[in-house]
Protein backbone atom coordinates (compact mmCIF):
# COMPACT_ATOMS: atom_id res chain seq x y z
CA UNK A 1 0.00 0.00 0.00
CA UNK A 2 0.79 3.57 -0.79
CA UNK A 3 2.12 5.85 2.10
CA UNK A 4 0.15 8.77 2.27
CA UNK A 5 3.86 10.86 3.61
CA UNK A 6 1.55 12.94 6.15
CA UNK A 7 3.98 11.23 9.75
CA UNK A 8 6.67 13.62 9.77
CA UNK A 9 10.06 14.29 11.66
CA UNK A 10 9.25 16.14 14.22
CA UNK A 11 13.16 16.82 15.44
CA UNK A 12 13.16 20.50 13.54
CA UNK A 13 10.16 21.21 16.07
CA UNK A 14 11.76 20.20 18.89
CA UNK A 15 14.17 22.23 18.52
CA UNK A 16 13.14 25.27 17.83
CA UNK A 17 10.75 24.55 21.26
CA UNK A 18 13.98 23.90 23.06
CA UNK A 19 15.93 26.61 21.44
CA UNK A 20 12.77 29.07 21.90
CA UNK A 21 10.63 27.72 24.86
CA UNK A 22 8.76 31.34 25.62
CA UNK A 23 7.65 31.82 22.14
CA UNK A 24 4.47 31.53 21.16
CA UNK A 25 3.37 28.73 17.92
CA UNK A 26 1.31 30.00 14.76
CA UNK A 27 0.25 27.49 12.45
CA UNK A 28 0.12 28.88 8.84
CA UNK A 29 -2.29 26.24 6.43
CA UNK A 30 -1.91 27.00 2.29
CA UNK A 31 -4.66 27.06 -0.15
CA UNK A 32 -4.04 23.36 -1.18
CA UNK A 33 -4.73 22.09 2.02
CA UNK A 34 -8.38 23.70 2.41
CA UNK A 35 -10.87 20.91 1.72
CA UNK A 36 -14.70 21.45 0.81
CA UNK A 37 -15.77 17.89 1.98
CA UNK A 38 -13.56 18.09 5.53
CA UNK A 39 -13.31 19.41 8.93
CA UNK A 40 -9.79 19.24 8.55
CA UNK A 41 -6.69 18.31 6.77
CA UNK A 42 -3.38 16.01 7.29
CA UNK A 43 -1.05 17.67 5.18
CA UNK A 44 1.76 16.38 3.19
CA UNK A 45 4.61 19.42 3.12
CA UNK A 46 5.20 20.95 6.96
CA UNK A 47 8.18 22.88 7.67
CA UNK A 48 8.23 25.08 10.79
CA UNK A 49 10.98 28.10 11.55
CA UNK A 50 10.73 31.48 13.84
CA UNK A 51 8.99 34.11 12.67
CA UNK A 52 8.11 37.53 13.63
CA UNK A 53 3.95 38.21 12.51
CA UNK A 54 2.00 41.41 12.76
CA UNK A 55 -0.80 40.19 14.92
CA UNK A 56 -3.09 42.54 14.24
CA UNK A 57 -5.59 43.98 11.69
CA UNK A 58 -4.06 47.07 10.35
CA UNK A 59 -6.74 48.91 9.84
CA UNK A 60 -6.35 49.37 5.79
CA UNK A 61 -7.37 47.15 3.05
CA UNK A 62 -5.10 44.25 3.11
CA UNK A 63 -7.73 41.35 2.53
CA UNK A 64 -6.61 39.66 5.67
CA UNK A 65 -3.11 38.90 4.82
CA UNK A 66 -0.67 38.51 8.23
CA UNK A 67 2.16 40.27 7.51
CA UNK A 68 5.26 38.45 8.64
CA UNK A 69 7.93 41.13 6.49
CA UNK A 70 8.33 44.83 8.35
CA UNK A 71 9.12 46.06 4.91
CA UNK A 72 6.25 44.49 3.07
CA UNK A 73 4.16 45.54 6.03
CA UNK A 74 5.51 49.22 5.46
CA UNK A 75 5.31 49.13 1.57
CA UNK A 76 1.58 48.54 2.12
CA UNK A 77 0.92 51.40 4.81
CA UNK A 78 3.07 53.59 2.45
CA UNK A 79 0.69 53.02 -0.72
CA UNK A 80 -2.21 53.26 1.61
CA UNK A 81 -1.38 56.51 3.42
CA UNK A 82 -0.57 58.00 -0.28
CA UNK A 83 -4.18 57.51 -1.11
CA UNK A 84 -5.57 59.71 2.00
CA UNK A 85 -6.29 63.09 1.78
CA UNK A 86 -4.66 63.89 4.93
CA UNK A 87 -1.01 62.97 3.61
CA UNK A 88 -1.74 64.58 0.28
CA UNK A 89 -0.46 68.24 1.08
CA UNK A 90 2.99 66.61 3.32
CA UNK A 91 6.62 67.49 1.59
CA UNK A 92 8.52 64.29 1.36
CA UNK A 93 10.39 64.41 4.25
CA UNK A 94 6.54 65.05 6.34
CA UNK A 95 5.53 62.26 4.77
CA UNK A 96 8.72 60.21 5.37
CA UNK A 97 8.22 61.25 9.15
CA UNK A 98 4.22 60.62 9.18
CA UNK A 99 5.12 57.20 7.71
CA UNK A 100 7.87 56.18 10.48
CA UNK A 101 5.08 57.75 12.95
CA UNK A 102 2.47 55.58 11.70
CA UNK A 103 4.84 52.37 11.64
CA UNK A 104 5.83 52.57 15.37
CA UNK A 105 2.06 52.53 16.05
CA UNK A 106 2.61 48.84 15.05
CA UNK A 107 5.34 47.75 16.50
CA UNK A 108 3.91 45.98 19.94
CA UNK A 109 1.99 44.10 17.94
CA UNK A 110 4.86 42.49 15.45
CA UNK A 111 5.47 39.18 17.67
CA UNK A 112 7.75 36.74 17.74
CA UNK A 113 7.04 33.17 17.11
CA UNK A 114 7.71 29.85 15.84
CA UNK A 115 5.05 29.16 12.78
CA UNK A 116 4.32 25.98 11.30
CA UNK A 117 3.92 26.11 7.71
CA UNK A 118 0.88 23.43 6.49
CA UNK A 119 0.18 22.35 2.93
CA UNK A 120 -0.68 19.90 0.61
Amino acid sequence: MESYHIVKDATELRKLIDENPDLPIAVMVGSDAASEDYSYTYCTFVRAAVDEILDCDPGFDNDGYVFNDRDDFKEKLQSWMEDQDEYSGLSDAEFDAALEAEAAKFEPHWKKCICIRADN
